[in-house]
């Protein structure tokens, strides 16, 4: 935890704060608006909730220290969902390195996937993207090898219907960014093409 999270600190400087793990408190805001009524206002949470969240993130607020995580106001809250899934699949990528296996497509079924050496023929993977506006379709085909790709969209988790109001939220807003439909990232580390993809 402490390793990953001091990875979390360095994605948080490098990208001028985008990528910011003490975003929770506007999940839970989010969340309680649209989950927690029959009838929720479509146009989202009242801006004075969104401004009591959003001063409750600050990754410069995340003090970590050897073998204690300290967190700088009460309230305040960490999701490790932007880049979670990118470091488990590295860690499992790593456990079949070291038993033997030098080819590997590891999915984990949600946006990252790892490639280890190409596939039996010698040809380098084939991984096709869905295209975010039609999930029958596919958006664009890629061929990799000893690479990971992450992709991440606001219509992975939607709070409503129309996808305005969705998981990936703006730090210094408060509200779901709206800059892109989906963004995929390639590197040699699922780790940071997650954690890439969610901040861009």
């Amino acid at each position: 935890m402490l390793a990953l999270l001091s990875e979390c600190q360095s994605f948080s400087e490098l990208s001028g704060g985008a990528f910011d793990v003490t975003v929770q408190p506007l999940w839970n805001v989010y969340a309680a608006h649209f989950f927690g009524s029959a009838s929720p206002s479509p146009q989202g949470p009242e801006p004075r909730a969104i401004a009591e969240a959003l001063a409750l993130v600050d990754w410069q607020g995340v003090d970590i220290a050897f073998r204690r995580i300290s967190l700088a106001r009460p309230g305040m809250g960490l999701t490790l969902n932007g880049i979670a899934q990118g470091y488990l699949t590295d860690r499992i990528a790593d456990i079949l390195r070291v038993n033997g296996c030098d080819r590997v497509l590891a999915d984990m079924g949600r946006s990252e996937i790892l490639l280890v050496g190409c596939r039996p023929d010698g040809q380098a993977w084939r991984i096709a993207l869905t295209d975010p506006l039609a999930s029958e379709r596919v958006a664009v085909t890629l061929e990799l090898a000893d690479r990971c790709i992450s992709t991440s969209g606001g219509y992975g988790t939607k709070f409503e219907a129309t996808g305005r109001h969705h998981h990936l939220f703006d730090p210094m807003t408060g509200a779901s960014a709206g800059h892109y439909i989906a963004v995929s990232v390639v590197a040699v580390s699922a780790m940071v093409a997650d954690a890439l993809s969610t901040a861009l």
